[in-house]
């Protein structure tokens, strides 16, 4: 062909080019000559060509270039498509000539039947080898994405199913094409950070981790992207700035979770190349570190766990090294591996039988529960439970496992067997009534071995023996025979000899130095009680053999101690006398410190059985108070004693210092003890832990003393007379309420469900706490001041627990309707709760006038938790009484603190008056002969005062600049979400936003202003400066992003952004300039080592933000003079120090140096070039003035 003319090859092009148009371009032969023709035609420099009977000459390239361009102009039909492009391949393309070719498939692709989409995608992504790689990328992204849209709306199932088969035939294809052009991986990494994410562009991005140079890259982009998704979609929920910024960017790009979750779907249908790589990313996001403050962690965490359990359903091939990955991080204790057990957990419950060919890795990975954290085996034994229902042999192996961990040298492994063996027992339910019995019967024999090893692994038996009993009445025998025998062990039969019912001189572990508990008698007589109430007897045992089982005599022997421990003094328990001591660092003192725990502890477990087991009664409710005031014997004695050993110690052992040289001495050379040695170097000893009684009283025995405390029953009024006015039984039901309320909110902080029972207890519990602390405010009792403190502060923590529950509105409504005596149907949710808020802020504004601080803040904690759940429309109410109550005096800063955060997280509130009365505190910063300190002003906030004002300063600065930090964050999301020129339909949206973040800066630059002209000094006035710094960088962002609008030689500037930097001239500037004089005046050489750093960062600050300004106001529309429209005067802050001849600062000097300035002054200081880094702060000279 290379000796053929150059006519006839132009020929053949131009016969090429009508078979293309006349759709003969799959049979015509010359077609195949396309490459060659036109690869021998433009060898030569230039071509001859004949054109009615014309000769004419064109450029190799020309002739290329309107070869190219003719054949894209001219009209294509749609089978023509796939094989041009293979063909148009074979020839030597440019840049440009792609980018034609790439034009004319775009416009064509709405034609293409989607079953030749492939093809035609694969040979343009062959193509793209000679350029163009990202356009074509594009090209076939947002065809793909148009078909899914159509797909979506449309309701042909067929359709859908071909589509998702197409785009995984087409992800496999491009992963190919990867492999063999490595740059067409990194151009398509560029485009995805941009890019709006799809499910076929995530598909991509999954497949290109199959590569291994791209694999570190495309998982942490995409892991990146995530995390950043759900920060986004964190803060669009919070109603500012940023939650503006949040919902812009959240409507032009769709949330990677459900994308990602569609791409796990899609992997079932087709996409079966990405699923290692949708196992690894799933790992990858459970592998996040938590970190409490930021929850976006914790979603990604969820997410990876619900990839990976939907990737173990879909999947069968991942299924064993899905398991073995995640057995290995349940082992190795990773930092958070309660992620791993729940995955583990629901993979294993959802579907036991399709782990029946892993069940070799889980075997292994129970050999080592002796090995891993107790928290971390409890969690596994308890995830694989469903196996031992299907897999005997599993059972076999388990038990055998857990035989051996029984005799662990570790305490913690032996108290993971004992949980393992309780599960077991607890899953016997599952199985047929006598394997179940048997199999009971054999762990139980088990478990009494445990009886004989610490006291530790004995509690922790007898806390789970109750619970197994709740669905196993087959094992009620065998319970109570092991408790019996363990009973009897220390209890004393002799109830004719009188004393104390157990010995319990063999609880304590013999020949010890220092006392040590060896058996927990207090928890083995709970666990009894606790059985008792969780079972009765068999109805089918006739009368002797009822009174024969285990339970009747446990069940009597409990009824005797009752009775018999109500008889004992403190000597029956040889803890009564004077010589009696309770130190800790002795023998005898801490052998009587235990015994006295053991015993008062006892004490509490027999009034939790009284209480549970009783019908109210005289008798029984006078008993209750007996075995109170018993205990409280004891803890009366442990407290006096402890406290008289440590004085007497004090007094007698420590010689009093002698006077003169001695002491001279020791105050030179403070590192001497008084026998002249060194003290020893380095950490200080760690404060020994006070010892308490435990709390064993139960949450329903602890509602129905309450009950009894609070309700005014006629036939109960002699015994609820003698409660209340019985001051320690008083504070002692009150306090464990409070204990036990703290501990449920805990539990719920650390991550643990609460159960139904628990959020019962906050429901009945509340308003019984209301009502007492209403009825002692009523009758002003002082002696009941304590009980009313703690129950408002019990009801505080009630209300904060049920307000963290899934449903809290209705929560909330439930316990309001309770309290107010009022049906939910009859009254509206915000009616009921703005009542209640009310009731609060009335209890407020009563403590606070009567300084009774510490139950002002707990009302002022209730008002927030009711006022959190209330709709904006019913705030107003509520602004009006915290701006009232912020007029009263407040002498606490705590309190002063809390009501100050209350007050600027009110949405609407002026700063203006707190700054104003900041003022009347501190004084003015500059010398104002009108100025008054207006303490007789009514809008005065008169918690702002001596005692609470250096502690708000900090809080007002922190709350402005958050506004400021929220202005810089939001305006970072709307340059992100507009980064993509497709987006410009959102323009109005984010001009919209631009002018609320003009807005709020303008509101914080009066704020500063009037802070400014406060005399704040000393740690706050560093604060306020860099608070001020932070501003003029913002400031700065904000101006940059106005000069960099495409549009900026065509728009005006907005006008709030003009109102803001005319503020900022007029008012802002001179002000600082004089602050800046009041600090370097008042400053301490430590201080002005601080300042020297600060203020020249300030001012640094200033000068870029006016640098910035000057450049916006070259770009902005000739008719706009930005800088004479707002007043422009350059802040004269560069020399910042002035002083007179003796060094001092002079006042005079700094009001002159910012009092205007001649136009040609100005003009000067305007075509001075603003310095590239801050400036040193150089050291005054004594003659030097500014």
């Amino acid at each position: 062909m290379g000796a053929l003319p150059e006519q006839v090859l132009n020929d053949i092009i131009e016969k090429v080019m009508e078979d293309l148009e006349e759709d003969q371009i799959g049979t015509a032969s010359t077609f195949v000559l396309l490459p060659k023709a036109l690869e021998f035609i433009t060898k030569s420099e230039n071509i001859e060509l004949t054109d009615d009977d014309e000769t004419k000459k064109v450029s190799s390239s020309a002739y290329k270039d309107k070869t190219i361009a003719n054949m894209c102009s001219s009209k294509w039909p749609t089978s023509a498509i796939p094989p041009f492009i293979e063909t148009i391949r074979d020839v030597p393309l440019t840049e440009m000539h792609v980018k034609t070719i790439a034009d004319k498939v775009d416009k064509e692709l709405s034609k293409v039947a989607l079953q030749d989409l492939t093809a035609l995608f694969y040979q343009f992504i062959l193509l793209s080898i000679q350029g163009q790689r990202a356009t074509i990328l594009k090209v076939i992204f947002n065809h793909i994405r148009d078909l899914d849209e159509q797909a979506h709306e449309s309701e042909d199932e067929a359709k859908k199913k071909m589509l998702v088969q197409m785009e995984g035939t087409l992800i496999l294809q491009i992963n190919f094409a990867m492999k063999q052009d490595q740059i067409l991986g990194t151009e398509f990494l560029k485009i995805a950070k941009v890019e709006i994410w799809t499910p076929f562009i995530v598909g991509i991005l999954l497949s290109l981790g199959t590569i291994q140079r791209f694999e570190e890259k495309a998982y942490s982009l995409l892991k990146t992207s995530i995390l950043a998704g759900f920060k986004t979609s964190i803060k669009s929920q919070n109603p500012s700035l940023v939650g503006t910024a949040g919902n812009l960017q959240s409507q032009q790009t769709q949330v990677l979770s459900l994308v990602l979750m569609n791409v796990v779907i899609a992997s079932g249908n087709g996409w079966d190349n990405i699923t290692q790589s949708l196992c690894a990313i799933g790992f990858l996001l459970m592998d996040t570190p938590i970190v409490k403050s930021d929850g976006s962690t914790q979603r990604a965490v969820q997410l990876g766990q619900q990839v990976l359990r939907e990737i173990f359903k879909l999947h069968q091939i991942v299924r064993s090294e899905l398991i073995e990955q995640l057995l290995a991080r349940i082992v190795r204790n990773s930092a958070e591996n309660s992620f791993f057990i729940e995955l583990l957990t629901e993979i294993i419950a959802d579907a036991p039988q399709l782990l029946l060919d892993s069940m070799p890795k889980i075997k292994e990975a129970l050999d080592y529960l002796s090995f891993i954290p107790q928290t971390t085996a409890e969690g596994l034994l308890a995830a694989v439970q469903p196996l031992v229902y299907i897999n005997p042999s599993f059972q076999d192996h388990l038990i055998l496992v857990l035989r051996k961990t029984v005799f662990s040298r570790e305490d913690g492994a032996r108290m993971t067997a004992v949980a393992g063996f309780l599960l077991l027992l607890g899953s016997l339910k599952h199985f047929e009534p006598q394997a179940a019995e048997k199999l009971g019967a054999e762990i139980l024999g088990f478990l009494k071995r445990c009886l004989s090893q610490g006291p530790a692994v004995r509690e922790k038996l007898y806390s789970g023996l109750p619970s197994i009993l709740a669905g196993n009445s087959g094992l009620q025998e065998y319970v109570f025979d092991l408790l019996l025998g363990q009973f009897l062990k220390y209890y004393d039969k002799n109830a004719a000899a009188g004393g104390s019912p157990f010995d319990f001189s063999k609880c304590i572990e013999p020949g010890a130095t220092i006392a040590r508990v060896s058996e927990p008698i207090a928890k083995l007589v709970q666990s009894v009680h606790l059985c008792l109430v969780a079972t009765k007897d068999p109805e089918d045992l006739s009368a002797s053999q009822v009174e024969a089982t285990s339970r009747i005599v446990l069940q009597r022997y409990m009824e005797e101690i009752c009775e018999r421990i109500l008889k004992c003094d403190l000597e029956d328990f040889e803890l009564g006398g004077d010589a009696t001591i309770f130190s800790p660092d002795t023998p005898e003192g801490s052998h009587n410190l235990e015994i006295a725990i053991l015993v008062a502890s006892v004490y509490e477990v027999l009034l939790d059985f009284q209480v549970e087991n009783m019908e109210i009664s005289i008798e029984q409710l006078q008993n209750v108070l007996k075995l109170f005031e018993h205990q409280n014997r004891i803890r009366k004695a442990i407290f006096e004693k402890k406290s008289a050993g440590k004085k007497g110690d004090k007094d007698e052992g420590s010689p009093k210092p002698k006077k003169g040289k001695r002491k001279k001495d020791q105050d030179e050379n403070p590192d001497e003890d008084e026998e002249g040695g060194k003290k020893k170097a380095g950490k200080k000893a760690a404060p020994k832990k006070k010892r308490e009684i435990p709390v064993y009283i139960g949450l329903t025995s602890l509602n129905k003393l309450v009950q009894v405390y609070v309700k005014d029953l006629d036939e109960l009024a002699e015994i609820r007379t003698s409660w209340r006015s019985h001051d320690d039984f008083s504070n002692y039901l009150f306090s464990t309420v409070k204990t036990r309320l703290s501990e449920i909110l805990q539990a719920e902080s650390e991550g643990k469900k609460a159960i139904l029972r628990e959020k019962n207890f906050c429901t009945r519990i509340s308003p019984l706490l209301f009502a007492e602390y209403k009825e002692i405010y009523n009758n002003g009792v002082e002696e009941e001041r304590m009980v009313q403190r703690k129950c408002l502060e019990s009801l505080e923590i009630s209300l904060k627990f049920l307000a963290t529950t899934l449903n809290p509105q209705k929560e909330l409504m439930d316990l309001f309707c309770r309290i107010q005596n009022v049906k939910p149907n009859n009254s509206s949710f915000d009616t009921v709760l703005s009542h209640a808020a009310s009731e609060f802020e009335e209890f407020a504004m009563i403590t606070v006038g009567t300084a009774q601080y510490s139950e002002a803040e707990n009302c002022l904690n209730i008002v927030k938790i009711i006022v959190s759940q209330l709709p904006e429309s019913e705030m107003e109410l509520h602004k009006e009484w915290l701006e009232k109550i912020c007029k009263e005096h407040v002498a606490v800063a705590s309190f002063a603190k809390s009501l100050l955060k209350t007050y600027l997280s009110m949405p609407g509130v002026s700063v203006r008056p707190l700054i104003k009365s900041i003022k009347s505190q501190l004084g003015p910063s500059r010398d104002d002969e009108n100025w008054d300190s207006a303490a007789d002003d009514p809008d005065r906030l008169k918690m702002v005062n001596e005692h609470t004002v250096a502690h708000m300063i900090p809080i007002i600065l922190e709350s402005r600049d958050s506004i400021v930090r929220d202005a810089e964050l939001s305006l970072k999301m709307t340059n992100n979400s507009m980064a993509d020129d497709e987006l410009n339909t959102q323009a109005t949206v984010r001009n919209e936003l631009r002018e609320q973040i003009h807005q709020r800066l303008h509101d914080v630059s009066g704020s500063y202003y009037f802070l400014a002209d406060c005399a704040i000094s000393g740690t706050p006035a560093d604060l306020f400066v860099k608070a001020l710094t932070r501003f003029y960088k913002v400031m700065g962002n904000v101006t940059k992003d106005l000069m960099n609008d495409k549009d900026v030689k065509e728009m005006d500037p907005p006008k709030q952004y003009l109102l803001l930097v005319e503020r900022i001239s007029r008012s802002l500037n001179p002000m600082i300039v004089r602050y800046i004089g009041y600090v370097e005046s008042k400053q301490t050489k430590i201080g002005l080592k601080k300042s020297a750093k600060t203020v020249p960062n300030l001012i640094y600050a200033m000068e870029k933000f006016e640098g910035m300004l000057i450049k916006y106001s070259k770009k902005v529309p000739p008719g706009c003079k930005l800088l004479t429209e707002v007043n422009w005067k350059s802040p004269k802050v560069r020399d910042f120090k002035w002083r007179d001849e003796d060094g001092d600062i002079d006042m005079d000097a700094i009001n002159a140096a910012v009092k205007e300035e001649p136009k040609e002054s100005q003009q000067k200081q305007k075509a001075k070039s603003k310095p590239k880094s801050p400036p040193k702060k150089k050291a005054p000279a004594k003659s030097a003035k500014s």
